[in-house]
């Protein structure tokens, strides 16, 4: 075989391994989305009705799952600050634990938290009661394999066909087994054990930090762990009342986070979203650094210091252009894959690489936690500054942001894109036009009616006419 057919077939070989790794079932889910179950609580896919039919279904998937190998199969069950989770909390619990499955309730703790405790405890499964970032009127159920990973596609896609499955249990299988009474108190005493321990430069006790927990599931714990460490921390959105978390605060909104940092004259800005699954950062300067600098930042300091597995980084199709340049500059290989932290976890595996995300701040660490960290994350970032010796707006010079545009369409249905009217030809001449210096971006939300749309271009002026044409033709053919 010749040198450049096997270029060929490597290159086609790849391409296939990413589709079957990246693509979505084909079967159809109905109420599962890219991040579990969410919706507003009391209507469709969170109704009571809804949650309870799942219960029972992941009671039957656990059954099988582990029927002989484990008799006592046990899940671990936390929940953010939304004011419906402590009632979504009490049915999940009591339909596991009538069919047999024991249960221990950890309370509000966040999502990372809930997966790291299920991984270590040796638990079965793992419940997570959260919307993350999404505001308080919105709950949602992430469940958890006994490794602390999200469950697969086809996990999900499994229980939602035991949903109806009728009769769903034979009525002597009923069992009505009380959940276990295992200890909260202890079980969080040992997660902020697990982050203390993996504080591993000496006291952080130069730095001030403001940190913002977004009224959510962090709300406690982050700023024990970061006031241990020694640094002088600053509280923000820690007061929820079951209707404030993400409100006006947190990952989603900085603004408030940035004028504090300027007013304190602190070192670093932390937000954390509602889960605390992901983070955000502001500079000392009060400069919003997005996930895309972030992992740049950590991949950096990580490759001069041989802890970069495999040479490279695992990032969506979201981040800038300019996070390329700056890896390619260093010699770290980039791989780009679709959206969702469990397509980037999958990815990671695959390609044998520690660290991976999105530009929203889910980032991933995957040599201490199973998925995305945001209080893990910012203690990996003072101790970078740390070491380093070096301010925030100093560490995120690593990359230069290419001009980047994201914006999104409400569309009442989600007609294929190379069925759009004229798309196809736009593009093809848009991409002309940028000359390999940018990108033309389409997907549609895997939990809205949109079609969000991202453009590209290393040009500012040439970006805000290929934006203004694409979208022009978008709203005609599709916005409700």
């Amino acid at each position: 075989m010749t040198t450049e057919k096997i270029k060929k077939t490597n290159s086609k070989t790849k391409e296939i391994e990413e589709i079957k790794r990246t693509k979505r079932t084909k079967r159809t889910k109905k109420y599962f989305g890219t991040d579990g179950i969410r919706g507003i609580y009391t209507k469709e896919p969170l109704t009571e009705e809804i949650i309870k039919k799942v219960s029972k279904a992941l009671a039957i998937f656990l059954s099988k799952k582990y029927s002989e190998k484990n008799k006592n199969i046990s899940v671990l069950i936390a929940r953010d600050t939304r004011a419906s989770g402590k009632r979504i909390k009490e049915i999940i619990v009591k339909e596991l634990n009538k069919r047999g499955i024991n249960t221990t309730n950890l309370g509000i703790v966040s999502t990372p938290g809930l997966a790291l405790l299920t991984k270590n405890n040796d638990y079965n499964a793992g419940i997570m009661i959260t919307a993350s970032h999404n505001p308080a009127e919105y709950n949602g159920i992430k469940i958890f394999d006994s490794e602390g990973k999200k469950l697969s596609d086809e996990e999900e896609l499994t229980i939602e066909e035991l949903m109806f499955e009728k009769p769903l249990f034979k009525e002597d299988e009923e069992t009505q087994k009380k959940g276990l009474n295992l200890s909260e108190e202890e079980l969080k005493k040992e997660l902020k054990k697990s982050y203390a321990s993996k504080i591993t430069s000496s006291e952080l006790n130069n730095f001030k930090v403001v940190l913002d927990c977004a009224n959510g599931a962090a709300y406690e714990l982050a700023p024990k762990v970061l006031g241990d460490s020694g640094a002088e921390v600053i509280i923000m959105g820690n007061s929820p009342d079951g209707n404030n978390i993400n409100k006006e605060c947190g990952a989603l909104f900085p603004k408030k986070l940035s004028e504090k940092v300027v007013e304190e004259k602190a070192d670093i800005g932390i937000a954390l979203d509602g889960d605390a699954d992901r983070i955000i950062v502001v500079d000392e300067q009060g400069t919003e650094v997005n996930g895309d600098k972030i992992i740049a930042i950590i991949a950096t300091h990580m490759n001069k210091r041989n802890e970069l597995k495999n040479n490279g980084v695992v990032v969506t199709h979201y981040s800038n252009l300019g996070f390329d340049e700056a890896m390619n500059k260093q010699g770290i290989k980039v791989e780009r894959v679709g959206i969702g932290d469990q397509i980037v976890r999958t990815n990671m595996d695959f390609y044998n690489h520690n660290l991976g995300g999105e530009q929203s701040g889910h980032i991933i660490l995957s040599d201490y936690v199973p998925g995305g960290d945001g209080l893990l994350v910012g203690i990996k970032l003072l101790e970078i500054m740390k070491k380093e010796n070096k301010k925030m707006s100093q560490l995120s010079e690593v990359m230069k942001d290419w001009p980047q545009k994201q914006e999104a369409i409400m569309v009442k249905e989600k007609i294929p894109l190379k069925k759009i009217n004229g798309l196809k030809e736009l593009r093809e001449n848009l991409l002309k036009k940028i000359n390999g210096k940018g990108r033309i971006y389409l997907r549609y939300s895997g939990t809205e009616s949109k079609l969000r749309v991202m453009t590209e271009c290393k040009n500012k002026e040439l970006l805000e006419e290929v934006s203004n044409e694409i979208m022009t033709l978008l709203k005609r053919e599709l916005e409700v």
